[in-house]
Order: structure tokens, then sequence, then C-alpha cells
């Protein structure tokens, strides 16, 4: 088997990465596969929030 591992630095708070990749609004920009992603329902994202999302695979849009 084949272990493959990659790291990268950013240079920024940790608060600012952890806010980045957990909105799902900006999850199009860092998942090629993304079209769209939101937050179901009203409010903020929290414990058992879910998050709708459309994406392109194999040439397939899936929702």
């Amino acid at each position: 088997m084949v272990r493959v591992e990659d790291s990268i630095v950013v240079a920024r708070p940790i608060e600012d990465v952890f806010d980045y990749l957990t909105d799902p609004e900006t999850l199009p920009e860092w998942q090629g596969s993304a079209l769209e992603a939101r937050v179901e329902g009203e409010g903020p994202m929290r414990a058992g929030s879910r998050v709708l999302e459309r994406r392109k695979f194999l040439g397939r849009r899936l929702e």
C-alpha cells in the first residue's frame, strides 16, 4: 500500500482558518467538485445543522 502525505503552512490565525473551512459558502473555493453549499434553515451553523451541497462528479450534477 502506498501512503501519501502532504502539508501546507497557512500564515493566518487558526481561528481564521477554522472559520473559512467550516463556512459552507466557501466550500466551492477549496473543493473542486463542489458547486454550491449552504446551511439548511435559519441561523448560524451549529451541532446538528444540515448542509445542502451541489456537486459535479464524473460529469453528473449531484445534490
